[in-house]
């Protein structure tokens, strides 16, 4: 077989996968409704916890819960599927993004060193369709 003929049986399998895969919905974005729908999500996955601020993102992708006793609660879409964490506003302040520290980004009521390290919980994670 030569090369040319290689080449191209290799790039045509590569765009028949990638157009498989978009077509069969693998390019969908998941996004909040509102308030009201991040909330609900979050209380598929952890209904033990109650959510008293949502605060959603531009682009409606990511929300951000308090759920008190200085945890956060995060639903966030990740292809056509939510993403459910919960997890210590401690953990949280440890997050750097591009622009800065993601609490002060999304101006959420976080202070960074008055917890104690030994009493947050174990961050819980969930993903479900």
């Amino acid at each position: 077989m030569s090369l040319p003929v290689l080449v191209a049986i290799v790039v045509l399998g590569i765009a028949l996968s990638v157009a498989a895969v978009h077509f069969t919905g693998g390019s969908k974005t998941a996004a909040l409704a509102g308030p009201d729908q991040a909330l609900t999500r979050f209380a598929e996955d952890f209904p033990d916890d109650i959510a008293t601020r949502v605060r959603l993102t531009a682009d409606a992708r990511t929300a951000f819960l308090d759920i008190g006793q200085g945890r956060i609660g995060i639903v966030h879409g990740i292809g056509d599927c939510f993403l459910t964490r919960a997890s210590s506003r401690l953990a949280m302040s440890r997050l750097w993004w591009p622009r800065g520290p993601a609490w002060s980004r999304f101006d959420l009521p976080i202070s960074p060193g008055r917890e104690a390290a030994s009493a947050l919980p174990t961050p819980l994670m969930r993903r479900t369709c």
